[in-house]
């Protein structure tokens, strides 16, 4: 081969090298374009050694959906071991990664990731010996949605079982007290015998209605509908709780403006407000503070996505408000159900809040309760508006909401509320700054404390309450506005949560027009 061809040889492989390099970085950037624009979030992990056995796992890369997911940065994960970002003893999903990088076989499964405490759903794989990838969503909403319709159909199964052992132990007990009483007739007034047999009558009664309120569950008794006023129920029944609750607690009443008109039967309403009232008292044996309220709600579609109890429509809200002991988190899911009481032993039989469940559902209305163990407890009662007189409440309704563009910082330390929240605000034009807990909401405030308008925080929250991260920023920023969400209403936390001039409060739950109109209306008057 002379000297010429030598040369040209050469030009071609080196023309050749340049072009796979060239490719190569094409294909790259065609993976990297790929790996950071994926909505499902992504990583790639290398498994650490020690003396040939795995330990842990290094994390290579991450795509932002990752840093959005699971709130953690890229600056943090990148380059560090999992046991430090995570902050765990143990790996999260170690031995299954270990097992996929070893063996190149890839798996998918659900699971609760605790770290960031959500459900997600992992598939795992394996691109070389050693290493892995994880391609991971978000299932926390659809597991609440599931969580709340599982327990809509066991109440739904368990009010079928119990009308029907309501329907034949009635049966039983007409038996039994008919007998009674003819066997009473048959005996001599004030004999022995006389008065052990009223005792077993007294006693049939009381087994009696017992299966009253089993049926009220079930919705199986008759009722006897009128179109009413809530507000006038509630006025007639203003003496007569205030001998029944004691006068060591306070009863305050705040009857909604122009309220809609209901469908209801009278005596079943004064049964409702007086189990849950007799319940609230029972919830405050040293003194306390009983609010009762009553306003127009919608629901819209959007709302209704994520809440599978409510359902599309015009409502009548009662709210009833005590500052009692509360409700655990553990017996929350099951006070509605019969027999099942957190009192003590021989106060109640169980049934009045099943009771009370069972008559909103025959009217086709909705019950939810929010509590905080040691603050108090809420029951809201939304019965539907007769639409005939949806007319009275349509500039409730139909009023436009205008957008904005100012930048409002969300704490809120529910995952699903939070994201609905950010989604309604950003369509509505707004910048949202979304912070999990108080310290990352104080944290994202100093950071951009400039271009922030607004403030809205959730009472409640992990590590600092919305009032604290409030007078954190209040130090540094006077006069920046806030806005409170809270399952509690205004009226009825005044004396566990002080509401400082010109900061405003929100209910949870609240509608999506709601909160709009709830932040147009704080960032108006600023």
């Amino acid at each position: 081969m002379n000297k010429q061809d030598s040369d040209s040889s050469l030009a071609d492989q080196l023309r050749y090298y340049k072009m796979r390099a060239e490719e190569l970085e094409l294909s790259e950037q065609r993976y990297r374009s790929i790996f950071t624009s994926m909505e499902p979030a992504s990583c790639l992990d290398e498994i650490v050694y020690e003396n040939g056995k795995a330990v842990n796992y290094r994390i290579l890369e991450i795509n932002p959906s990752f840093e959005r997911i699971l709130g953690i940065p890229r600056s943090k994960a990148v380059g560090s071991l999992a046991s430090d970002v995570y902050n765990t003893t143990v790996p999260p999903f170690f031995e299954t990664y270990v097992r996929v990088a070893e063996t190149g076989k890839g798996e998918l499964f659900e699971s609760f990731f605790e770290p960031a405490g959500k459900h997600l759903n992992i598939s795992v794989s394996s691109p070389e010996p050693g290493k892995f990838s994880t391609v991971f969503t978000d299932i926390s909403e659809s597991k609440k949605i599931e969580e709340q319709l599982r327990q809509s159909q066991k109440m739904e199964a368990v009010g079928i079982l119990a009308g029907g052992i309501a329907h034949d132990f009635n049966n039983i007990l007409q038996a039994i007290l008919g007998y009674s009483q003819l066997l009473s007739e048959s005996i001599p007034t004030g004999s022995e015998h006389h008065i052990e047999l009223n005792e077993i009558i007294k006693c049939g009664e009381r087994a009696a209605k017992l299966t009253r309120q089993l049926l009220a569950f079930s919705r199986k008794q008759i009722i006897q509908p009128k179109v009413v006023n809530l507000n006038e129920i509630v006025d007639n029944m203003q003496s007569m709780l205030k001998r029944v609750i004691g006068e060591h607690i306070n009863l305050n009443w705040f009857p909604g403006f122009k309220l809609g008109k209901i469908s209801a039967d009278v005596s079943m309403m004064e049964q409702v407000l007086a189990n849950l009232c007799i319940n609230s008292r029972d919830a405050m044996p040293d003194g306390g503070t009983l609010t009762i309220e009553t306003q127009n709600v919608v629901f819209d579609k959007e709302y209704c996505k994520s809440h599978t109890w409510a359902r599309i429509g015009r409502y009548v809200l009662l709210s009833i408000t005590d500052t009692g002991h509360g409700i655990s988190k553990d017996a929350l899911p099951h006070v509605f159900e019969p027999f099942f009481t957190t009192k003590g032993k021989g106060r109640g039989t169980g049934l009045g809040l099943s009771t009370v469940y069972g008559i909103i559902r025959q009217h086709e209305g909705m019950i939810n309760v929010y509590s905080e163990v040691d603050t108090g407890t809420t029951f809201k009662l939304y019965y539907p508006i007769c639409e005939r007189q949806a007319k009275e409440i349509d500039n409730l309704i139909e009023t436009h909401i205008a957008s904005g563009n100012e930048t409002i910082l969300l704490a809120e330390d529910d995952d699903s509320v939070r994201s609905l929240a950010v989604l309604v605000l950003q369509q509505a034009g707004y910048t949202v700054l979304p912070a999990s807990d108080g310290i990352e909401a104080v944290k994202k405030f100093n950071e951009n404390r400039k271009s922030i308008d607004l403030l809205i925080l959730d009472v409640v929250m992990p590590n600092l309450g919305g009032y604290e991260v409030l007078k954190k920023v209040l130090e540094k920023s006077p006069g920046t506005p806030a806005l409170f969400c809270r399952g509690y209403s205004e009226n009825s936390i005044h004396n566990k949560f002080v509401l400082k001039e010109g900061i405003k409060l929100i209910e949870k739950p609240y509608t999506s027009r709601q909160l709009l109109e709830a932040v147009r209306k704080t960032l108006d008057k600023v």
